[in-house]
């Protein structure tokens, strides 16, 4: 009997803790994101060098190359600011990523997202002119890093 519940602690520590790891990359995905867009960059580097040679007629793929640093930089400072929001504007961050409370009905931590609610209670002009404004942005300054190295 005692086997038995110590089996069932074991698999509800190894559920706790598979749900913090999934969190963690949730919630800090630069520390995955960053080394695989680097590996990425260079295995693509030595894959184009492998079945390309320097370059093939006027197609040169290496500009999948300079597309995928670009990317990797722009993940990484974008990782930098968010460290930076984090430990020296922490009422800003609590306020964008939300803030763990005890809920005592459910016995439980949640997540309380402020930022979350304050954009659903926006209209709905106002979440597309946000949207098309992020994706602007974020569009032009993956260009204007991937324009650095080419």
């Amino acid at each position: 009997m005692v086997e038995h519940e110590n089996m069932e602690q074991g698999k509800q520590q190894g559920q706790s803790s598979l749900k913090k790891l999934k969190y963690f990359l949730l919630f800090w995905n630069g520390f995955w994101s960053i080394p695989l867009s680097f590996l990425a960059f260079f295995g693509l580097g030595i894959l184009g060098q492998y079945l390309f040679g320097e370059g093939v007629g006027f197609y040169d793929p290496s500009f999948w190359q300079a597309a995928l640093l670009a990317t990797g930089e722009f993940l990484f400072f974008n990782s930098i600011a968010f460290f930076t929001l984090r430990f020296c504007f922490r009422h800003l961050w609590k306020y964008y990523k939300g803030n763990k409370e005890f809920n005592v009905r459910s016995q439980k931590l949640e997540v309380s997202n402020r930022s979350k609610d304050d954009f659903d209670n926006l209209q709905a002009w106002q979440k597309l002119f946000l949207l098309v404004f992020l994706y602007c942005f974020f569009i032009a300054a993956l260009v204007s890093l991937y324009k650095a190295h080419v």
